[in-house]
């Protein structure tokens, strides 16, 4: 069990707009610790269910307001391009949200880390998150699909529609209950 991994959703609002370069270390963590045995089709389908199971069971349990009025977009793509995975969850998703999903996708693959960690250590550094160019997003929401076969990262899975540290929140709890399933 990834315990200690991901932090209970209502730890993220505070831990977001503090201090950066913890929340960095956090999410360093994670990237160690976060890699699949395999990635198919299956664990595609696995993440996508995940994903959809934790936005309805956590964030339209604990914000139903809120959460009729803002849907998610989600992806899971390999570099190369093929998207194993794809879907919107709930009310309110645009083409933008398919945009900001690009973008991020883009970080995680020009980094080889997630696009929260690259936002964080651009502030740590005093960098403003949006200088990366059009093209990118370091917001959170996009994380690197890491197999132990491979020293570096696949693909990405992404979220766009919330706040970002919730749209990072959904991706690393989806991956720790694939990861568990898969390991069980």
């Amino acid at each position: 069990m990834h315990q200690g991994i991901t932090k209970p959703i209502g730890d993220l609002f505070s831990s977001a707009s503090g201090d950066a370069a913890a929340v960095a270390q956090q999410i360093r963590k994670q990237e160690a610790e976060l890699t699949l045995p395999r990635v198919d089709e299956q664990t595609a389908l696995e993440i996508e269910t995940q994903i959809r199971s934790l936005y309805t069971s956590t964030l339209l349990a604990g914000q139903p307001d809120k959460a009729k009025h803002q849907g998610i977009a989600f992806a899971v793509e390999l570099f190369g391009g093929m998207r194993l995975a794809a879907g919107t969850i709930g009310p309110g998703v645009t083409p933008g949200n398919w945009t900001w999903i690009e973008r991020k996708i883009n970080t995680v693959r020009l980094h080889h880390k997630s696009s929260f960690l690259t936002g964080r250590e651009l502030v740590t550094k005093g960098r403003d998150i949006n200088s990366l160019g059009p093209d990118f997003a370091a917001h959170g929401g996009a994380f690197p699909i890491r197999v132990t076969s491979c020293t570096y990262p696949i693909g990405a899975v992404a979220v766009s529609g919330l706040a970002q540290e919730v749209d990072h929140w959904l991706v690393t709890q989806a991956l720790c209950n694939v990861i568990d399933g898969q390991k069980a």
